[in-house]
C-alpha cells in the first residue's frame, strides 16, 4: 500500500525551494475531458543537513494557456512514501 501526504496547492505555489537540487519526471500525460490538467510522477532530490534525501510525488496540474505558453494554474500533488517498484513503471 502506498501512502500519501496531500500537499497544499495553495500553500505549495507560494512556497520558494531552496533545498531543491533536482527534479526527475517519471511520468506525464493529458486527462482526458480535461480543460488543460496533466498527470505527472516525478522526485525531487533535496539537500537537507548536509545530505540528499528524495521524496516522491504523483498527482494533477491544472494548466493555463497565457502568452503563448502553458502555465501552473493549481496542483493537486501528493507525496508518494516509499513507493514500491511498480509505482515507477505504472
Amino acid at each position: 500500500m502506498t501512502n500519501f501526504h496531500v500537499i497544499d496547492s495553495e500553500v505549495s505555489s507560494k512556497i520558494i525551494f531552496p533545498d531543491v537540487i533536482d527534479v526527475q519526471v517519471y511520468r506525464t500525460r493529458i486527462v482526458e475531458r480535461s480543460m488543460g490538467a496533466v498527470f505527472v510522477k516525478f522526485a525531487t532530490r533535496n539537500w537537507v543537513n548536509n545530505d540528499t534525501e528524495v521524496h516522491y510525488y504523483e498527482g494533477t496540474w491544472q494548466t493555463v494557456f497565457e502568452d503563448g505558453k502553458y502555465k501552473m494554474l493549481r496542483s493537486q500533488i501528493k507525496e508518494v512514501v516509499d513507493p514500491n517498484y511498480s509505482w515507477f513503471y505504472e
